[in-house]
């Protein structure tokens, strides 16, 4: 975590968020993680902690924690917030070889073309949500600001 109290990405995010109860058992493994800067060597050291820790956790945990870390993102960059409003109507796809939050290739590898291929493409399928959720919060703000009255039931 840097010296102004955020997460250096999300993914420092959701790995310090996500491996919290094992801070005391693998201090030295999570003090690591704090500080470390690369993406790759993040996902190296989660892997040892949930080795060193014998943590376990379920798909929905790792989903709700994602989301909680993306919802601060988009809403503490409004340059992000927008950035992501603009793919409207576009399918998000992580490239990862990662095929819980990712397609489970790499943008270069042919498989990337053939959907029957990919993964379960979680975390792109969060980002959809949270521009959803945001375009409705956006249209609802524009609605309001231009007079429309709302009923409420």
């Amino acid at each position: 975590m840097g010296h102004d109290g955020y997460f250096s990405s999300v993914w420092h995010a959701y790995h310090l968020l996500r491996f919290r109860p094992c801070r005391t058992k693998s201090f030295h493994l999570y003090q690591e993680l704090e500080e470390e800067e690369t993406v790759s060597l993040i996902f190296m050291i989660a892997r040892d902690i949930e080795a060193d820790c014998r943590f376990t956790d379920t798909a929905h945990d790792r989903l709700a924690i994602m989301d909680r870390a993306l919802q601060a993102k988009f809403f503490l960059c409004p340059d992000l917030r927008t950035q992501l409003l603009d793919t409207m109507g576009k399918t998000l796809l992580f490239a990862s070889t990662d095929m819980f939050w990712g397609i489970g290739c790499q943008i270069e590898d042919p498989r990337c073309l053939h959907y029957t291929y990919w993964g379960c493409n979680y975390l792109g399928r969060l980002l959809m949500s949270i521009r959803a959720d945001l375009s409705r919060e956006r249209h609802f703000l524009s609605s309001s600001a231009s007079g429309k009255s709302s009923i409420w039931i």
